[in-house]
């Protein structure tokens, strides 16, 4: 998949990754190098697994790419289905020790003059920012406000699984949810 695009960069460049669900699988998960210090899988095989940080990283992988092959689902669920738009990533990293950098997920720039920052988040359960996170994703759209110098109303998303646990950092920072259910409707 190319999603070489990056909101507001105009020279070539680009990020491609996998999607072949198979290859990503095999790759991560079959191949006698990835089953790393469990070489000789037993029973228990995938329950030992689930609880590494190779499973976290690739399953977050996983569900990114699968947001990003139903990107229609996502604009409908938001209730921007028939608004013209464009989906890219975006990545800003500091020139200087002052400055700080961001990365998003993915960015819909709408048509209408808004842009969604869309955080792709995989978790069991229903997803709870935390005071942490919640200045995170702050920084995120202040960054992306300062380094674009967009003039467009900015939304905060968050593409979860289950949702996103409502708590005074949720209700205070995100704008719309997508959940895994909605990419598929």
């Amino acid at each position: 998949m190319d999603i070489s695009s990056h909101f507001g960069k105009k020279e070539k460049g680009g990020l491609f990754i996998l999607i072949d669900e198979l290859a990503l699988f095999y790759l991560n998960w079959l191949t006698t190098k990835s089953l790393g210090a469990f070489k000789e899988p037993g029973e228990d095989y995938w329950l030992k697994v689930r609880a590494t940080r190779k499973w976290t990283t690739w399953v977050g992988l996983a569900f990114e790419i699968l947001c990003w092959k139903h990107i229609c689902g996502i604009k409908k669920a938001l209730g921007i289905g028939g608004v013209q738009t464009s989906a890219s990533t975006w990545r800003y990293n500091p020139k200087k020790p002052d400055q700080e950098g961001a990365q998003i997920d993915l960015v819909i720039d709408r048509a209408d003059h808004c842009i969604n920052l869309c955080e792709i988040k995989y978790s069991d359960n229903p997803f709870e920012i935390t005071k942490k996170y919640r200045k995170d994703l702050e920084r995120k759209k202040r960054v992306f406000q300062q380094v674009t110098k967009t003039r467009k109303a900015l939304f905060i998303t968050l593409i979860t699984p289950f949702g996103i646990k409502k708590n005074s950092h949720s209700t205070a920072l995100v704008d719309s949810q997508v959940t895994l259910d909605s990419l598929f409707d």
